[in-house]
């Protein structure tokens, strides 16, 4: 695998549809979603890339004119509450410019795109399709922790407590079947939300609902070549090292 490091604005126009984006905040807020999130995971955040058409008027109809290349995925919005009255700010699913996310983002921010292997079975359109169709879903804030605690973590506890402690069995037995999520895309974390666009873009195999950021840029679906923004240069641990499977339908 290969880092590099380059300006936005200079390989825009090289970045396709499905590719990810990957997020690591430089300071982050006690107790706020990042603060649970780097518990489980180096990557802080992530998010798709996806071109949207643009139209103006001319000579009195539309025309379609340069798309603008975004970022769909989970971000605070400020929505209209008819029961407080007034404009309460929430995380769901959305689609925004690429540039004014990466300009105002506090830290590092990385393009990896997707490996030839893929982009050869990618469906273009299902993937945009989905991720419009994603827009306005909540965040799953229960599914957050879990997604990142996996039965080998819970047996390196149970392994290390045995040293004070005698804990029964059944203790880590439900809490495994506590710590896992099942497949549920009616709220989205940000890597659950990518995962679901692999699935249905290209058929990545598994339950989204249990993937974490670090799953998602881990995963090997990458090319093996991947460029950093802005930030300290620093490498993604393990970045497109983990086999996975997909299945074309």
């Amino acid at each position: 695998m290969r880092l590099i490091t380059g300006n936005y604005s200079a390989v825009r126009l090289q970045i396709q549809n499905g590719d990810d984006c990957f997020f690591r905040k430089r300071k982050v807020r006690l107790f706020s979603i990042h603060w649970f999130i780097q518990l489980i995971s180096w990557v802080h955040h992530c998010e798709k890339f996806i071109w949207t058409p643009n139209f103006e008027l001319k000579s009195g109809r539309m025309v379609e004119v340069e798309p603008t290349l975004c970022l769909a995925g989970m971000d605070r919005v400020k929505r209209y509450n008819s029961k407080k009255k007034k404009m309460v700010k929430k995380v769901e699913f959305t689609i925004r410019s690429a540039k004014k996310v990466i300009d105002e983002y506090p830290g590092k921010v990385y393009w990896s795109p997707l490996s030839l292997k893929i982009r050869q079975i990618f469906n273009d359109q299902r993937f945009c399709e989905q991720a419009h169709t994603l827009k306005g879903t909540g965040y799953d804030y229960f599914h957050l922790i879990p997604a990142g605690v996996d039965d080998a973590q819970i047996n390196w506890l149970q392994k290390k407590l045995r040293i004070i402690a005698t804990v029964p069995g059944w203790v880590f037995y439900w809490l495994k079947k506590l710590m896992k999520n099942s497949e549920d895309y009616t709220k989205l974390i940000c890597s659950e939300a990518n995962g679901y666009l692999d699935k249905v873009s290209f058929g990545l195999e598994g339950n989204m609902s249990e993937q974490t950021p670090d799953d998602q840029a881990q995963q090997a679906t990458h090319d093996n070549v991947y460029n950093q923004f802005k930030g300290r240069l620093a490498e993604i641990p393990k970045f497109n090292t983990v086999k996975v499977k997909w299945s074309v339908k």
